[in-house]
This record gives C-alpha cells, structure tokens and sequence, in this order.
C-alpha cells in the first residue's frame, strides 16, 4: 500500500558547495524505515510552460534509530529539475514523500 505524506523541511545542511542534505520531520507520522531504504520525492515543475508532475527516489542517509526525521542528501546537477528543486528548499517547506521502499 502507498503511504503519502506531507512533511516539513526541519533543516537543511550545506555539506559542500553542490551538496546538501535535506532533513524532514517525521514527528506524528508514523514513518518507520530500515536501513537501505529510499523514499520517493513528488513535486510539480514547470516545464515548456507546462506544469509537470515529478517524482524522484532518493536514499535515506539518516539512521532508522531516528524516527522522528528522516535525511536524503543530495548532489545539485546542472540539469536536474529535482536536485534544482530540493536544492532551493528552506526550513518549514511543505513537502510530499512516500515510501518507505526497498529493504
């Protein structure tokens, strides 16, 4: 069964220039997730004028003992809508996620 959620961005962490870790609160969630998991990131984006449904996955780099957030981290491509995307994200953005997939 797919579980969406929509989370807030509790931290954001500039780990190098073009490297970023994203942090998302979990709190009231229920979220749990295993080590070696990914989440999927759903965003709109406009595109050729267009508005364009987004979806990519990403690796859980926090550690599962942590259920109250969960981190991805995340290489900014020069090309890449969600990397662009995630990149420009600031503490308290609403952000929708499902998952957790994988094992």
């Amino acid at each position: 069964m797919l579980t969406t959620y929509t989370v807030p961005v509790k931290e954001v962490f500039q780990d190098t220039p073009d490297v970023k870790t994203i942090r998302f609160s979990l709190e009231g969630t229920g979220f749990m997730f295993t080590a070696g998991q990914f989440i999927m990131i759903n965003f709109d984006s406009l595109e050729g004028g267009m508005q364009k449904k987004v979806r990519r996955a990403y690796s859980i780099s926090s550690s599962p003992d942590h259920r109250d957030y969960v981190d991805i981290t995340v290489k900014k491509e020069s090309q890449g809508v969600a990397s662009a995307y995630l990149h420009h994200l600031n503490r308290g953005d609403m952000v929708t996620i499902d998952g957790p997939y994988g094992h």
